[in-house]
């Protein structure tokens, strides 16, 4: 299980029961609300690429996946 916290670029995490990988990632903290993650990811199939904000309390499961040098 990942939380914001553990993002780096290229992490892959499965959202909305679909699988994508990090782009990019920011940390915004406004005023005296908690801190919001704003992530750019692309998904792992389609190559569709979205921006979403997630919170510092959710967290992400890791896919299934396996990586194959070629």
């Amino acid at each position: 299980m990942y939380s914001p916290s553990d993002f780096r670029k290229g992490l892959r995490i499965i959202v909305d029961e679909q699988p994508f990988y990090i782009v990019d990632y920011q940390h915004v903290k406004m005023g005296r609300g908690r801190a919001n993650i704003r992530t750019r990811l692309k998904h792992m199939k389609t190559g569709a690429v979205i921006e979403r904000v997630f919170g510092s309390n959710d967290t992400f499961k890791a896919p299934d996946t396996q990586e194959r040098k070629m």
